[in-house]
């Protein structure tokens, strides 16, 4: 019977260390580049957004930035308007690829506010989509 070699505990920490620089160090990070002519700005400076998975324009400018969680928020001249326009975060599953994935606006009304959105569902390979209308004059401010 063959015995195997005992391996020294700490040194499997330290190949794994030295592999993960290797590696670390072999994918450079991705730098931001746009060809000539065009410049990267922050639409919402200062305010962060946990997983944004689509945006859509209001007719007046304003901006609706989905969340992968379930909530929709509305931002104005750069700011992030509270509370959310829409929070669906008990009904949409949050996990893994699930989640909200986008927002859609009708462009034709003008006096309710209506936004689709749609959640896949992988066990039943199906998904929902919801509309929600609100009664809201787009060009009225929060």
């Amino acid at each position: 019977m063959h015995r195997r070699p005992a391996v020294i505990p700490w040194a499997r920490g330290v190949v794994l260390v030295a592999t993960l620089l290797a590696l670390a160090a072999a994918f450079p990070a991705w730098a931001v580049s746009v060809p000539a002519g065009f410049q990267v700005t922050n639409a919402v400076p200062g305010t962060a957004f946990t997983n944004p998975t689509g945006i859509a324009f209001l007719p007046d400018g304003r901006m609706l930035v989905a969340e992968k969680r379930g909530i929709v928020w509305v931002v104005q001249n750069g700011t992030k308007l509270s509370p959310p326009f829409w929070d669906r975060q008990n009904e949409v599953l949050n996990n893994g690829d699930r989640g909200l994935l986008d927002v859609a606006v009708d462009p034709t009304s003008i006096s309710t506010t209506t936004s689709t959105s749609s959640t896949p569902s992988i066990p039943t390979r199906t998904a929902t989509t919801t509309t929600t209308t609100r009664s809201a004059d787009w060009r009225a401010t929060r």
